[in-house]
């Protein structure tokens, strides 16, 4: 083979492999669409007074 056919061939080569990589990394999403956080009790829900957090732990 002569040299410009090495190249030729290597170059080929290379984009064939670039070309099925950008394919392969399009194709493939590992990320969520969507993200969702947990949710915290609002401060509404929240005991404010001593006697509602003793009744809230306590066990009925």
């Amino acid at each position: 083979m002569t040299s410009k056919k090495v190249w030729a061939i290597g170059a080929l080569a290379f984009l064939v492999g670039a070309g099925a990589t950008f394919a392969v990394t399009i194709v493939a999403d590992d990320h969520p669409k969507v993200m969702v956080q947990p949710e915290f009790p609002t401060t509404a829900d929240m005991p404010q007074t001593r006697e509602g957090l003793i009744a809230a732990w306590t066990p009925n």
